[in-house]
């Protein structure tokens, strides 16, 4: 589907915001009236909008209305903009302001509530003709009320209630029963035309799901004009095909189709349709309906005699500032010869001669419809973003979607098997590794995998960057055979003394044992083993894996047709335990010391310490035992003082006690001063251990 698309860029048009006036819109690409403008490109992002350009020829002066959906013309508010390509104006945007029924109706000077006799009251005092089966009735309303009436005649009549409408006639007031008016006539021409514009209120108030928007183009002769705006639009999707070659080699194929839908109320016809890999940041803001703040409300001031003030203009001060003195002396003089309006006609074109015109000049603006026109290729970078252009104009018809094919290239990959032992899967997968050399930016989708002319399986590819990495997984490889096991082990590696405390370094070690079985005796398995990461542990010896992410080492093996293959990774870490000199017995070390971990100076440093802790212990030991003895001797006293309470001062007992009384407070005193020599002793022992201790560093 061929066409022709202007050279935009060649134009310099006059481009309007018609935020000036607001807009209305609809996720409908809208219907023109006046002007042939249908959409000629379209731009879906995915971050949920749209953009829909409109373009067509107009002759003179020209008024376009443009009709969108009531909901989404706050979009159109903030985004739409208007171009006079052939040299004219845009004279204005105009539309209809967001309003309830009621505030509609308010500037009527009636209601249309209820029922016909309610309006009626309303119109109390106006001229009406009635017509009913007996003739015609005119008169002014007086009002209407409720009567009782009798229906039919004979033995059984019916009493019900009627209105009664009342007017005053030339021949005096008349009631007449609402049951017998066939119709009324409004006899003042602007209460009728009011009415008449009432009810259209009323029946539009029922379509407000629709706005019109009216575009003033102003210039001469045929041109073409386009509007532009964004709006809510689903987000287009993304579905590939990958290709895998046959036995005889080549390499693999991807396909990528956009879903796209045409969610508007008008026809996409041959199109021009871009397709956004960015995500533009995009919100709603309500700007159609007024707000209105509130003012307080104040009392005029009244001043008596009272005359006008006249203050310096601002721009004035700027413009005899900006002269020198004999100048500004000149016009000081013009101006105090000068008032009222002449003055001010005089000072404007005093400031226009010497400042810049706010409508001249500027710099010239390109048609907005051009830029993403530039792009040559069918994908590529415009400004910040991705974007893939279809090749050939595309027609969608309303409310239908479509599947376009967007690219279809060879692209780097090669088969793998992928086993992840701790997965939810434990089985290993049939995968494939990329790497996008398709210069396109992929966009994250399924991805249907066709391998050897059949289907194979499906995986989800995540949003790719072109030269990026990326493993997928199709199938259950079911001819790979796989089984684990995993060993723990620990070491002392070496214990040192560091600024006098022991330093115990050990190797933790896992080792985890790969057997990779291949029963297919046709072809070969490269198989990708995903070692989980575990951490604060990290790979031992010489092995790397070919690539790691955030949860995984990546290793490769190779398994060729019915062989089974060994591997093994081992993962360390190194845990260091800091505990004091004497917390490892003398015997334990040398242990380790016939192994290499400890040195024979550790030891040395060690028994020394020990040796001057044992002193330090033989003498708290000592210090305990005084304690324990002079405690058991008051104990004793207080039992012989109990005791001889009992017995007479004068008796052998009493003798006795007092004497045993005498010779436990000797012993009392040699006791503390044997314990306030031991704690001298114990002092000095435990300054020599710590002084010892506080700069020993032996490895």
């Amino acid at each position: 589907m061929a066409r022709t698309v202007p050279n935009r860029s060649a134009l310099t048009p006059t481009l309007a915001l018609a935020l000036a006036a607001g807009g209305a819109v609809s996720l409908t690409a809208p219907a023109f009236a006046g002007a042939d403008l249908p959409v000629e490109r379209v731009t879906l992002y995915r971050s949920g909008v749209g953009y829909f350009e409109h373009a067509g020829t107009v002759a003179g002066n020209a008024v376009v209305g443009v009709r969108f959906e009531t909901e989404r013309i706050n979009d159109v508010l903030k985004s739409m903009v208007v171009f006079d390509l052939g040299g004219g104006r845009v004279g204005g945007v105009n539309y209809q302001h967001k309003q309830t029924l009621g505030q509609r109706m308010d500037r009527f000077s009636f209601r249309l509530e209820g029922t016909t006799i309610d309006l009626l009251k309303q119109l109390r005092g106006e001229r009406i003709r009635l017509r009913t089966a007996q003739g015609e009735v005119e008169g002014s309303i007086l009002g209407a009320e409720e009567r009782m009436t009798t229906l039919g005649g004979g033995d059984h009549p019916s009493i019900t209630r009627d209105w009664f409408v009342t007017l005053l006639t030339p021949s005096g007031v008349r009631a007449v029963p609402q049951l017998e008016i066939l119709s009324f006539e409004l006899l003042d021409p602007d209460l009728a035309d009011e009415l008449q514009r009432a009810l259209e209120t009323v029946a539009t108030h029922r379509t407000d799901n629709l706005s019109e928007v009216e575009i003033d183009f102003r210039g001469d002769g045929e041109r073409r004009v386009a509007v532009a705006y964004t709006l809510e639009a689903p987000i287009w999707k993304t579905s590939y095909r990958l290709v895998l070659p046959d036995a005889t080699g080549g390499e693999p194929t991807i396909h990528a189709w956009a879903i796209v839908e045409n969610a508007t109320d008008s026809d996409w016809e041959g199109v021009e349709l871009s397709l956004a890999a960015g995500r533009p940041v995009s919100f709603t803001m309500d700007l159609q309906t007024p707000y209105h703040l509130a003012r307080p409300d104040l009392k005029p001031p009244v001043l008596a005699n009272v005359g006008p003030t006249v203050y310096d203009d601002a721009r004035l001060r700027e413009l005899e500032e900006s002269m020198d003195e004999p100048a500004r002396n000149e016009f000081r003089q013009q101006m105090s010869k000068t008032s009222g309006r002449a003055a001010m006609e005089m000072m404007a074109d005093a400031v226009g001669a010497s400042a810049p015109s706010a409508r001249a000049g500027g710099v010239p603006q390109e048609a907005f419809a051009t830029m993403l026109a530039g792009a040559a290729a069918s994908a590529g970078d415009v400004g910040e973003q991705f974007f893939f252009t279809l090749d050939e104009p595309v027609s969608i018809e309303r409310g239908q979607s479509a599947m376009l094919p967007i690219l279809s290239a060879p692209i780097e990959g090669r088969r793998v098997t992928i086993w992840t032992p701790n997965s939810q899967t434990p089985h290993p997968m049939k995968g494939v590794e990329l790497e996008n050399d398709t210069n396109m930016h992929l966009m994250a989708g399924p991805l249907a995998i066709y391998d050897g002319g059949r289907y194979a399986g499906d995986a989800m590819i995540e949003s790719t960057a072109r030269n990026q990495d990326r493993l997928l997984s199709f199938a259950v490889d079911q001819d790979l055979q796989t089984a684990r096991e995993v060993k723990h082990a620990s070491e002392v590696q070496s214990i040192r003394i560091i600024n006098g405390s022991l330093l115990r370094q050990m190797r933790q070690s896992q080792t985890t044992e790969y057997t990779l079985s291949n029963h297919d005796g046709s072809r070969p398995r490269t198989v990708l083993i995903e070692h989980e990461r575990t951490p604060g542990w990290e790979i031992a010896g010489d092995l790397r894996p070919i690539s790691e992410t955030d949860t995984h080492y990546r290793f490769e093996v190779a398994v060729e047709p019915g062989e089974t293959v060994d591997f093994a990774v081992e993962i360390e870490r190194i845990d260091r335990t800091t505990m004091g000199v004497t917390s490892i017995p003398v015997e334990t070390l040398l242990v380790y010391s016939k192994n290499g971990k400890v040195s024979p100076e550790v030891i040395a440093a060690v028994q020394r310490a020990m040796d001057l802790q044992g002193g330090v212990n033989a003498i708290e030991q000592r210090i305990r035992e005084l304690e324990q003895e002079r405690q058991e001797i008051f104990n004793d006293q207080n039992r012989i003082r109990q005791n001889m309470n009992s017995v007479g001062r004068n008796s052998d007992l009493w003798a006795r006690y007092s004497q045993k009384l005498s010779e436990q407070e000797s012993r009392l005193e040699t006791i503390i001063e044997s314990i306030d020599g031991a704690q001298r002793e114990l002092a000095n022992a435990r300054r020599a251990l710590a002084e010892y201790l506080r700069t020993l560093t032996v490895n």
